[in-house]
């Protein structure tokens, strides 16, 4: 669906939102980082009810990509995101 991300417009994959409303479930947003050591850390970023999470989406990408710019390599899979730049 079509959004603004980076002060850009671009489209996210609609699967999450769909699968969201179907279930009638919140979704939980998430970014997994490796630090110095090597251990695995979880970043919650926000709970999101179904009726709320194709307005809250789109903050919670750009909120990911920007704490972890140099970590963002799922970003360019255009199946899950697809950037028009």
């Amino acid at each position: 669906f079509p959004v603004r991300l980076l002060e850009r417009s671009c489209e996210l994959h609609s699967g999450l939102p769909v699968f969201s409303r179907l279930l009638k479930q919140s979704t939980l947003f998430y970014c997994i980082k490796l630090d110095d050591k090597n251990n695995l850390n979880i970043d919650i970023l926000d709970c999101v009810d179904h009726r709320k999470i194709e307005k809250k989406m789109p903050e919670l990408v750009e909120q990911g990509i920007c704490r972890y710019n140099n970590e963002w390599t799922l970003w360019h899979y255009t199946s899950f995101y697809s950037y028009n730049f």
